[in-house]
C-alpha cells in the first residue's frame, strides 16, 4: 500500500465533512473516514475499555424491552419462541443501528466510537452487520441447549472473543473479523 502522502494527488488531504486537512484514514477533527485511505491507524482504534463500555450500555439499554418480548412472546408461544423473540430484538437493535450512516449503537454513542468497514472505513452494510450480530447470537444460542459440553465450548469462545482485541493489532473481536468491521474512535 502506498504511504498517505502519495494517495491522491500528493497535496494535502481535505476532509469533505469538516474541511480539515488531515493525511490519516480518518479526520482527526470529526472522525469522518476519508476516501481513499484504508483503515486501522493505531491512533484512531478504539481501546479495549471503551468496548467493553459500549457492550454494557447496549446490554442495559436492551434488558428491558428484550425481556417484555420475551415474556409477552412466552405466554402466547412457548419460551423457546419467546427467547427467539428476544435475540430478534436485539439482532434489529444492532443491525439497525450499526448499518446506519453513524455505524453506532448507544453504547457506541455514550463512549465515542463507531463500526466501520475493515477495507474502507465508511458505513457497514447490512450484510455485514448481520455476520457481526449473528456471530455473537449463534454462541448465544447455543449455550441455550442446556448441555454441559457445549456451554463449555461457548464459554470458551466467548472468553476468546471477548479478548482477541487484546492481542489483535487492529483491536478486532472475532466477529468483527467474521464481519470485516473495525471499532474505531468518533471524534465530533
Amino acid at each position: 500500500m502506498a504511504p498517505p502522502h502519495a494517495i491522491g494527488n500528493n497535496g494535502p488531504m481535505y476532509c469533505p465533512s469538516c474541511g480539515s486537512e488531515s493525511s490519516g484514514a480518518f479526520c482527526t477533527v470529526c472522525g469522518t473516514a476519508l476516501e481513499g485511505r484504508r483503515t486501522g491507524s493505531p491512533q484512531n482504534l478504539s481501546g479495549w475499555w471503551r468496548r467493553v463500555g459500549a457492550t454494557l450500555t447496549d446490554n442495559a439499554v436492551l434488558i428491558v424491552p428484550s425481556s417484555v418480548v420475551l415474556w409477552l412472546v412466552s405466554l402466547v408461544a412457548g419460551s423457546l419462541v419467546g427467547v427467539l423473540a428476544g435475540f430478534a430484538v436485539q439482532g434489529f437493535y444492532q443491525v439497525f443501528m450499526l448499518a446506519s450512516p453513524r455505524g453506532q449503537t448507544l453504547g457506541n454513542r455514550l463512549v465515542a466510537t463507531r463500526v466501520c468497514d475493515q477495507s474502507t472505513g465508511g458505513t457497514i452494510t447490512r450484510r455485514q452487520a448481520v455476520w457481526r450480530w449473528g456471530f455473537v447470537a449463534a454462541y448465544s444460542a447455543i449455550a441455550l441447549a442446556n448441555n454441559p459440553i457445549a456451554s463449555s465450548i461457548v464459554m470458551m469462545i466467548v472468553v476468546v472473543d471477548v479478548l482477541f482485541p487484546l492481542a489483535n493489532p487492529l483491536k478486532q473481536t472475532l466477529h468483527d473479523r467474521v464481519a470485516g468491521t473495525l471499532v474505531v474512535m468518533r471524534h465530533g
